[in-house]
Protein backbone atom coordinates (compact mmCIF):
# COMPACT_ATOMS: atom_id res chain seq x y z
CA UNK A 1 0.00 0.00 0.00
CA UNK A 2 1.27 3.43 -0.94
CA UNK A 3 -0.15 6.75 0.19
CA UNK A 4 0.22 10.43 -0.54
CA UNK A 5 -1.10 13.17 1.71
CA UNK A 6 -0.78 16.58 0.06
CA UNK A 7 -1.78 20.08 1.15
CA UNK A 8 -4.08 21.93 -1.21
CA UNK A 9 -4.22 25.25 0.60
CA UNK A 10 -5.84 26.19 3.88
CA UNK A 11 -7.13 23.12 5.68
CA UNK A 12 -7.74 21.16 2.47
CA UNK A 13 -5.81 17.92 1.98
CA UNK A 14 -5.74 15.32 -0.81
CA UNK A 15 -5.26 11.72 0.33
CA UNK A 16 -4.36 9.17 -2.34
CA UNK A 17 -4.01 5.51 -1.39
CA UNK A 18 -2.90 2.87 -3.90
CA UNK A 19 -2.82 -0.94 -3.74
CA UNK A 20 -0.82 -3.05 -6.16
CA UNK A 21 -2.62 -5.78 -8.12
CA UNK A 22 -0.91 -8.41 -5.98
CA UNK A 23 -2.26 -6.81 -2.80
CA UNK A 24 -5.77 -6.75 -4.21
CA UNK A 25 -5.53 -10.42 -5.25
CA UNK A 26 -4.29 -11.33 -1.78
CA UNK A 27 -7.26 -9.57 -0.23
CA UNK A 28 -9.65 -11.39 -2.61
CA UNK A 29 -8.13 -14.69 -1.56
CA UNK A 30 -8.45 -13.78 2.13
CA UNK A 31 -12.10 -12.73 1.84
CA UNK A 32 -13.03 -15.63 -0.43
CA UNK A 33 -11.52 -18.07 2.08
CA UNK A 34 -13.99 -16.83 4.69
CA UNK A 35 -16.89 -17.33 2.31
CA UNK A 36 -15.65 -20.86 1.53
CA UNK A 37 -15.81 -21.62 5.26
CA UNK A 38 -19.31 -20.34 5.87
CA UNK A 39 -21.00 -19.87 2.48
CA UNK A 40 -24.01 -22.01 1.60
CA UNK A 41 -24.43 -23.70 -1.79
CA UNK A 42 -27.27 -26.10 -2.57
CA UNK A 43 -26.11 -29.69 -2.39
CA UNK A 44 -23.09 -28.98 -0.21
CA UNK A 45 -22.58 -28.76 3.52
CA UNK A 46 -21.16 -25.41 4.73
CA UNK A 47 -17.42 -25.40 4.20
CA UNK A 48 -17.45 -28.19 1.61
CA UNK A 49 -18.53 -26.38 -1.57
CA UNK A 50 -15.83 -25.86 -4.25
CA UNK A 51 -14.07 -22.50 -3.93
CA UNK A 52 -14.77 -21.58 -7.55
CA UNK A 53 -18.49 -22.15 -7.05
CA UNK A 54 -18.48 -20.07 -3.86
CA UNK A 55 -16.69 -17.19 -5.59
CA UNK A 56 -19.21 -17.23 -8.44
CA UNK A 57 -22.27 -17.35 -6.17
CA UNK A 58 -21.01 -14.65 -3.76
CA UNK A 59 -19.15 -12.53 -6.29
CA UNK A 60 -20.96 -9.25 -5.50
CA UNK A 61 -20.65 -9.69 -1.75
CA UNK A 62 -16.96 -10.56 -2.07
CA UNK A 63 -16.33 -7.51 -4.27
CA UNK A 64 -18.01 -5.29 -1.67
CA UNK A 65 -16.14 -6.81 1.27
CA UNK A 66 -12.81 -6.48 -0.51
CA UNK A 67 -13.57 -2.86 -1.40
CA UNK A 68 -14.64 -1.97 2.16
CA UNK A 69 -11.60 -3.63 3.72
CA UNK A 70 -9.12 -2.04 1.31
CA UNK A 71 -10.66 1.38 1.75
CA UNK A 72 -10.76 0.97 5.52
CA UNK A 73 -7.15 -0.17 5.72
CA UNK A 74 -6.04 2.69 3.49
CA UNK A 75 -7.96 5.35 5.40
CA UNK A 76 -6.96 4.04 8.83
CA UNK A 77 -3.36 3.72 7.74
CA UNK A 78 -3.29 7.31 6.51
CA UNK A 79 -4.93 8.48 9.74
CA UNK A 80 -2.36 6.62 11.86
CA UNK A 81 0.55 7.98 9.84
CA UNK A 82 -0.51 11.59 9.38
CA UNK A 83 -2.66 12.11 12.51
CA UNK A 84 -5.32 14.27 10.87
CA UNK A 85 -8.84 14.97 12.13
CA UNK A 86 -11.25 14.64 9.23
CA UNK A 87 -13.82 17.47 9.16
CA UNK A 88 -15.59 17.32 5.78
CA UNK A 89 -15.42 15.58 2.40
CA UNK A 90 -14.80 17.80 -0.62
CA UNK A 91 -14.33 15.26 -3.44
CA UNK A 92 -13.89 11.52 -3.84
CA UNK A 93 -12.71 9.30 -6.68
CA UNK A 94 -11.87 5.62 -6.74
CA UNK A 95 -11.09 2.77 -9.12
CA UNK A 96 -13.39 -0.19 -9.48
CA UNK A 97 -12.21 -3.11 -7.37
CA UNK A 98 -11.37 -6.20 -9.42
CA UNK A 99 -9.32 -9.29 -8.68
CA UNK A 100 -5.86 -9.02 -10.21
CA UNK A 101 -6.19 -5.27 -10.84
CA UNK A 102 -4.66 -2.38 -8.87
CA UNK A 103 -7.02 -0.29 -6.74
CA UNK A 104 -6.67 3.32 -5.62
CA UNK A 105 -8.84 6.05 -4.19
CA UNK A 106 -8.39 9.79 -3.81
CA UNK A 107 -10.19 11.67 -1.06
CA UNK A 108 -10.07 15.46 -1.01
CA UNK A 109 -11.14 16.66 2.42
CA UNK A 110 -10.87 19.37 5.01
CA UNK A 111 -9.03 18.59 8.22
CA UNK A 112 -8.82 20.30 11.59
CA UNK A 113 -5.82 22.60 12.02
CA UNK A 114 -2.97 21.14 14.06
CA UNK A 115 -1.82 23.70 16.62
CA UNK A 116 1.14 23.86 18.93
CA UNK A 117 -0.09 25.70 22.03
CA UNK A 118 3.45 26.99 22.66
CA UNK A 119 3.15 29.12 19.52
CA UNK A 120 0.31 31.09 21.11
CA UNK A 121 1.36 32.58 24.48
CA UNK A 122 -1.55 31.71 26.74
CA UNK A 123 -0.08 32.30 30.18
CA UNK A 124 0.12 35.84 31.51
CA UNK A 125 -2.70 37.22 29.37
CA UNK A 126 -3.27 40.84 30.52
CA UNK A 127 -6.44 41.49 32.51
CA UNK A 128 -7.07 45.00 33.87
CA UNK A 129 -9.94 44.65 36.36
CA UNK A 130 -12.07 47.63 37.30
CA UNK A 131 -13.09 48.16 40.92
CA UNK A 132 -16.76 47.55 41.63
CA UNK A 133 -18.06 50.62 43.46
CA UNK A 134 -21.82 51.12 43.81
CA UNK A 135 -22.76 54.72 44.60
CA UNK A 136 -25.51 55.54 47.10
CA UNK A 137 -27.44 57.27 44.29
CA UNK A 138 -27.45 54.03 42.27
CA UNK A 139 -28.92 52.17 45.25
CA UNK A 140 -31.64 54.81 45.65
CA UNK A 141 -32.45 54.68 41.94
CA UNK A 142 -32.73 50.89 42.00
CA UNK A 143 -35.06 51.04 45.02
CA UNK A 144 -37.25 53.68 43.36
CA UNK A 145 -37.43 51.52 40.24
CA UNK A 146 -38.36 48.46 42.30
CA UNK A 147 -41.10 50.33 44.15
CA UNK A 148 -42.45 51.66 40.86
CA UNK A 149 -42.43 48.26 39.15
CA UNK A 150 -44.20 46.62 42.09
CA UNK A 151 -46.88 49.31 42.23
CA UNK A 152 -50.59 48.50 42.39
CA UNK A 153 -53.08 50.12 40.01
CA UNK A 154 -56.28 51.95 40.84
CA UNK A 155 -58.97 53.57 38.69
CA UNK A 156 -58.59 57.34 38.39
CA UNK A 157 -61.59 59.48 39.34
CA UNK A 158 -64.10 60.50 36.61
CA UNK A 159 -62.93 63.57 34.72
CA UNK A 160 -59.26 62.84 35.41
CA UNK A 161 -56.69 63.48 32.70
CA UNK A 162 -54.12 60.97 31.51
CA UNK A 163 -50.67 61.27 33.09
CA UNK A 164 -47.43 59.74 31.88
CA UNK A 165 -47.23 55.98 32.46
CA UNK A 166 -50.96 55.60 33.13
CA UNK A 167 -52.67 52.56 31.62
CA UNK A 168 -55.49 53.86 29.42
CA UNK A 169 -58.61 52.09 28.18
CA UNK A 170 -59.27 53.62 24.77
CA UNK A 171 -61.94 53.64 22.06
CA UNK A 172 -60.59 54.67 18.66
CA UNK A 173 -61.29 54.89 14.94
CA UNK A 174 -58.49 55.65 12.47
CA UNK A 175 -58.53 57.32 9.06
CA UNK A 176 -55.87 57.76 6.40
CA UNK A 177 -56.21 60.56 3.85
CA UNK A 178 -59.85 60.98 4.86
CA UNK A 179 -60.72 57.29 4.39
CA UNK A 180 -61.16 54.58 7.02
CA UNK A 181 -57.76 53.06 7.75
CA UNK A 182 -59.15 49.56 7.19
CA UNK A 183 -59.64 50.25 3.46
CA UNK A 184 -56.99 48.42 1.46
CA UNK A 185 -55.81 46.35 4.43
CA UNK A 186 -56.47 42.71 5.13
CA UNK A 187 -58.44 41.78 8.23
CA UNK A 188 -55.25 40.66 9.97
CA UNK A 189 -53.40 43.87 9.02
CA UNK A 190 -56.26 46.09 10.24
CA UNK A 191 -56.76 44.26 13.53
CA UNK A 192 -55.72 46.49 16.44
CA UNK A 193 -54.91 49.41 14.10
CA UNK A 194 -58.07 50.53 12.36
CA UNK A 195 -60.54 50.61 15.26
CA UNK A 196 -60.96 49.35 18.78
CA UNK A 197 -63.06 49.35 21.93
CA UNK A 198 -61.61 49.24 25.44
CA UNK A 199 -58.14 49.00 23.90
CA UNK A 200 -55.45 49.22 26.58
CA UNK A 201 -52.42 51.43 25.93
CA UNK A 202 -49.71 52.62 28.30
CA UNK A 203 -49.17 56.38 28.10
CA UNK A 204 -45.41 56.11 27.64
CA UNK A 205 -42.71 55.92 25.01
CA UNK A 206 -42.65 52.13 25.21
CA UNK A 207 -43.54 49.77 22.35
CA UNK A 208 -47.17 49.70 21.25
CA UNK A 209 -49.11 48.03 18.40
CA UNK A 210 -50.08 51.59 17.39
CA UNK A 211 -46.64 53.17 17.13
CA UNK A 212 -46.05 56.28 19.25
CA UNK A 213 -49.64 56.76 20.39
CA UNK A 214 -48.87 56.42 24.12
CA UNK A 215 -47.32 59.87 24.80
CA UNK A 216 -50.01 61.56 22.69
CA UNK A 217 -52.66 60.48 25.20
CA UNK A 218 -51.11 62.44 28.08
CA UNK A 219 -53.46 65.26 29.08
CA UNK A 220 -56.62 63.78 27.53
CA UNK A 221 -59.60 63.61 29.90
CA UNK A 222 -61.91 60.66 30.48
CA UNK A 223 -64.88 60.66 28.01
CA UNK A 224 -63.57 63.74 26.17
CA UNK A 225 -63.21 62.94 22.41
CA UNK A 226 -59.94 64.00 20.80
CA UNK A 227 -57.90 63.48 17.64
CA UNK A 228 -54.22 62.49 17.58
CA UNK A 229 -51.85 61.94 14.65
CA UNK A 230 -49.85 58.71 14.38
CA UNK A 231 -46.82 58.47 12.08
CA UNK A 232 -45.96 54.93 10.99
CA UNK A 233 -42.22 54.18 10.71
CA UNK A 234 -40.61 53.22 7.40
CA UNK A 235 -40.08 49.63 8.57
CA UNK A 236 -43.60 49.14 9.99
CA UNK A 237 -44.91 45.58 9.77
CA UNK A 238 -47.83 46.61 7.49
CA UNK A 239 -46.24 47.64 4.21
CA UNK A 240 -49.19 49.80 3.07
CA UNK A 241 -48.78 52.06 6.13
CA UNK A 242 -45.01 52.57 6.06
CA UNK A 243 -44.02 56.22 6.20
CA UNK A 244 -47.64 57.42 6.35
CA UNK A 245 -49.51 59.45 8.98
CA UNK A 246 -53.00 58.49 10.14
CA UNK A 247 -55.59 60.40 12.22
CA UNK A 248 -56.97 58.65 15.28
CA UNK A 249 -60.28 59.77 16.78
CA UNK A 250 -59.89 58.65 20.39
CA UNK A 251 -61.92 58.66 23.58
CA UNK A 252 -60.40 57.74 26.93
CA UNK A 253 -62.82 55.49 28.80
CA UNK A 254 -60.83 54.58 31.87
CA UNK A 255 -57.49 55.41 33.48
CA UNK A 256 -55.58 52.94 35.64
CA UNK A 257 -52.99 54.81 37.69
CA UNK A 258 -50.02 53.33 39.51
CA UNK A 259 -49.85 53.64 43.28
CA UNK A 260 -46.20 53.06 44.19
CA UNK A 261 -45.43 50.90 47.17
CA UNK A 262 -44.08 52.50 50.29
CA UNK A 263 -41.31 51.17 52.50
CA UNK A 264 -43.33 50.54 55.65
CA UNK A 265 -43.33 47.77 58.23
CA UNK A 266 -45.45 45.47 56.06
CA UNK A 267 -43.07 46.00 53.12
CA UNK A 268 -39.98 45.14 55.18
CA UNK A 269 -41.68 42.04 56.56
CA UNK A 270 -42.55 40.88 53.04
CA UNK A 271 -38.95 41.49 51.90
CA UNK A 272 -37.62 39.55 54.88
CA UNK A 273 -35.55 42.45 56.30
CA UNK A 274 -35.66 44.41 59.53
CA UNK A 275 -35.67 47.97 58.21
CA UNK A 276 -34.71 50.32 55.36
CA UNK A 277 -30.99 50.07 56.10
CA UNK A 278 -31.12 46.30 55.74
CA UNK A 279 -33.13 46.58 52.52
CA UNK A 280 -30.64 49.08 51.07
CA UNK A 281 -27.81 46.70 51.98
CA UNK A 282 -29.54 43.88 50.12
CA UNK A 283 -30.10 46.07 47.05
CA UNK A 284 -26.47 47.18 47.12
CA UNK A 285 -25.34 43.55 47.29
CA UNK A 286 -27.54 42.72 44.30
CA UNK A 287 -26.13 45.63 42.29
CA UNK A 288 -22.59 44.59 43.20
CA UNK A 289 -23.37 41.08 41.97
CA UNK A 290 -24.73 42.41 38.66
CA UNK A 291 -21.76 44.73 38.19
CA UNK A 292 -19.33 41.92 39.03
CA UNK A 293 -21.04 39.62 36.51
CA UNK A 294 -20.76 42.30 33.84
CA UNK A 295 -17.09 42.99 34.64
CA UNK A 296 -16.37 39.24 34.61
CA UNK A 297 -17.88 38.95 31.12
CA UNK A 298 -15.78 41.91 29.97
CA UNK A 299 -12.62 40.36 31.37
CA UNK A 300 -13.36 36.98 29.75
CA UNK A 301 -13.83 38.72 26.40
CA UNK A 302 -10.60 40.68 26.93
CA UNK A 303 -8.78 37.44 27.74
CA UNK A 304 -10.10 35.82 24.57
CA UNK A 305 -9.15 38.89 22.51
CA UNK A 306 -5.59 38.73 23.87
CA UNK A 307 -5.36 35.02 23.09
CA UNK A 308 -6.70 35.52 19.57
CA UNK A 309 -4.49 38.51 18.80
CA UNK A 310 -1.92 36.37 16.96
CA UNK A 311 -4.12 33.38 16.17
CA UNK A 312 -4.54 33.85 12.43
CA UNK A 313 -4.47 30.18 11.41
CA UNK A 314 -6.57 28.59 8.65
CA UNK A 315 -9.95 27.10 9.46
CA UNK A 316 -11.95 24.38 7.64
CA UNK A 317 -14.33 26.27 5.35
CA UNK A 318 -17.08 23.68 5.79
CA UNK A 319 -16.94 24.05 9.57
CA UNK A 320 -16.99 27.85 9.35
CA UNK A 321 -20.08 27.60 7.13
CA UNK A 322 -21.80 25.20 9.53
CA UNK A 323 -21.24 27.42 12.56
CA UNK A 324 -22.09 30.55 10.58
CA UNK A 325 -25.45 29.09 9.51
CA UNK A 326 -26.24 28.20 13.12
CA UNK A 327 -25.50 31.79 14.19
CA UNK A 328 -27.61 33.22 11.34
CA UNK A 329 -30.53 31.02 12.36
CA UNK A 330 -30.25 32.21 15.96
CA UNK A 331 -30.05 35.89 14.94
CA UNK A 332 -33.05 35.62 12.62
CA UNK A 333 -35.08 33.66 15.18
CA UNK A 334 -34.36 36.24 17.91
CA UNK A 335 -35.36 39.13 15.64
CA UNK A 336 -38.55 37.40 14.51
CA UNK A 337 -39.48 36.90 18.17
CA UNK A 338 -38.93 40.65 18.70
CA UNK A 339 -41.43 41.36 15.91
CA UNK A 340 -38.98 42.48 13.19
CA UNK A 341 -40.72 41.95 9.80
CA UNK A 342 -39.34 39.16 7.63
CA UNK A 343 -38.79 41.50 4.67
CA UNK A 344 -36.69 43.81 6.85
CA UNK A 345 -34.51 40.86 7.88
CA UNK A 346 -34.13 39.78 4.26
CA UNK A 347 -32.86 43.25 3.43
CA UNK A 348 -30.19 42.88 6.08
CA UNK A 349 -29.23 39.29 5.23
CA UNK A 350 -25.83 40.22 3.76
CA UNK A 351 -25.00 42.16 6.93
CA UNK A 352 -26.22 39.30 9.13
CA UNK A 353 -24.20 36.75 7.14
CA UNK A 354 -21.02 38.84 7.36
CA UNK A 355 -21.40 39.31 11.10
CA UNK A 356 -22.18 35.60 11.60
CA UNK A 357 -19.12 34.57 9.55
CA UNK A 358 -16.84 36.65 11.78
CA UNK A 359 -18.51 35.22 14.86
CA UNK A 360 -18.05 31.68 13.52
CA UNK A 361 -14.34 32.22 12.86
CA UNK A 362 -13.81 33.66 16.32
CA UNK A 363 -15.69 30.79 17.95
CA UNK A 364 -13.80 28.11 16.01
CA UNK A 365 -10.38 29.67 16.57
CA UNK A 366 -11.07 29.75 20.31
CA UNK A 367 -12.26 26.16 20.23
CA UNK A 368 -9.10 24.92 18.47
CA UNK A 369 -6.83 27.01 20.71
CA UNK A 370 -8.57 25.73 23.85
CA UNK A 371 -8.15 22.14 22.65
CA UNK A 372 -4.44 22.71 22.04
CA UNK A 373 -4.02 24.29 25.49
CA UNK A 374 -5.94 21.42 27.11
CA UNK A 375 -3.58 18.95 25.45
CA UNK A 376 -0.49 20.92 26.48
CA UNK A 377 -1.66 21.28 30.10
CA UNK A 378 -3.12 17.76 30.31
CA UNK A 379 -6.61 19.03 31.06
CA UNK A 380 -9.45 16.60 30.42
CA UNK A 381 -13.03 15.76 31.37
CA UNK A 382 -13.90 12.20 32.40
CA UNK A 383 -17.12 10.32 31.68
CA UNK A 384 -17.81 10.42 35.42
CA UNK A 385 -17.65 14.24 35.42
CA UNK A 386 -20.01 14.46 32.44
CA UNK A 387 -22.52 12.02 33.93
CA UNK A 388 -22.38 13.73 37.34
CA UNK A 389 -23.19 17.08 35.75
CA UNK A 390 -26.08 15.62 33.77
CA UNK A 391 -27.40 13.75 36.81
CA UNK A 392 -27.39 16.98 38.81
CA UNK A 393 -29.80 18.44 36.27
CA UNK A 394 -32.36 15.77 37.02
CA UNK A 395 -33.21 12.16 36.15
CA UNK A 396 -33.17 11.09 32.47
CA UNK A 397 -31.48 14.35 31.45
CA UNK A 398 -29.23 12.56 28.97
CA UNK A 399 -32.14 10.81 27.24
CA UNK A 400 -34.20 14.00 27.15
CA UNK A 401 -31.35 16.07 25.67
CA UNK A 402 -30.67 13.41 23.02
CA UNK A 403 -34.35 13.31 22.09
CA UNK A 404 -34.63 17.09 21.88
CA UNK A 405 -31.49 17.39 19.75
CA UNK A 406 -32.50 14.35 17.65
CA UNK A 407 -29.11 12.79 18.17
CA UNK A 408 -27.48 9.97 20.12
CA UNK A 409 -26.68 9.96 23.81
CA UNK A 410 -22.99 9.57 22.91
CA UNK A 411 -23.18 12.78 20.84
CA UNK A 412 -24.78 14.63 23.75
CA UNK A 413 -22.08 13.33 26.09
CA UNK A 414 -19.40 14.59 23.71
CA UNK A 415 -21.02 18.04 23.41
CA UNK A 416 -21.26 18.34 27.20
CA UNK A 417 -17.66 17.12 27.55
CA UNK A 418 -16.45 19.79 25.10
CA UNK A 419 -18.36 22.49 26.97
CA UNK A 420 -16.90 21.38 30.30
CA UNK A 421 -13.39 21.21 28.84
CA UNK A 422 -13.80 24.74 27.48
CA UNK A 423 -14.72 25.89 30.98
CA UNK A 424 -11.70 24.13 32.50
CA UNK A 425 -9.35 25.77 30.03
CA UNK A 426 -10.97 29.16 30.63
CA UNK A 427 -10.51 28.75 34.38
CA UNK A 428 -6.86 27.78 33.82
CA UNK A 429 -6.25 30.87 31.67
CA UNK A 430 -7.86 33.14 34.27
CA UNK A 431 -5.74 31.66 37.07
CA UNK A 432 -2.58 32.18 35.04
CA UNK A 433 -3.43 35.64 33.66
CA UNK A 434 -1.48 38.82 34.47
CA UNK A 435 -4.02 40.61 36.66
CA UNK A 436 -3.89 44.35 37.29
CA UNK A 437 -6.23 47.19 38.20
CA UNK A 438 -7.99 48.32 41.38
CA UNK A 439 -10.49 45.48 41.18
CA UNK A 440 -8.02 42.65 40.52
CA UNK A 441 -8.17 40.96 43.93
CA UNK A 442 -11.95 41.14 44.25
CA UNK A 443 -12.67 40.04 40.68
CA UNK A 444 -10.12 37.27 40.81
CA UNK A 445 -11.88 35.88 43.88
CA UNK A 446 -15.32 36.45 42.34
CA UNK A 447 -14.35 34.50 39.21
CA UNK A 448 -12.72 31.67 41.14
CA UNK A 449 -9.39 32.52 39.54
CA UNK A 450 -7.22 32.82 42.62
CA UNK A 451 -3.83 31.14 42.13
CA UNK A 452 -3.22 27.75 43.72
CA UNK A 453 -0.26 29.01 45.76
CA UNK A 454 1.42 32.22 46.86
CA UNK A 455 4.23 31.88 44.31
CA UNK A 456 1.73 31.79 41.46
CA UNK A 457 0.04 34.90 42.81
CA UNK A 458 3.34 36.77 42.92
CA UNK A 459 4.07 35.68 39.37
Amino acid sequence: MQMEFNEQGGCRRALKVSFEAEEVSAKYAEVAAEYVKYGRVNGFRPGHAPAAMIRRQYAKQIDKDVHDQLFGEGYRGALAKHQFVHVADIDFHEDKVADGQPYSFTLVMEVAPVLDAAAYPYKGLPLDAKKIDIADAAVTEAIDRFLKNSATYQDAAPGSAVAADDIVSLDFDATLDGHPLAEGLTEDEARGLASGKNYFVRASEGPSPIPGIGPKLVGLAIDAPATVEVAFPDDFRVEALRGKTASYAVTVRKIRRAVPRTMDEAFFKEMGVADEAAFRARVRESLEQEASDEEARRLETAMEDALLAKADFDLPEAEVERVKNRIVYRIVDENVRRGIPEEVLRGKLDEINASAAEGAKRSLRLEYLYRAIAKAEKLSVSNHEVRSLLAARGPDTLKRMAKEAKTSEDAVMEDVRNTMLHSKVGAFLLKNAAWSGDGADALRKFMGAEPDNADAKKA
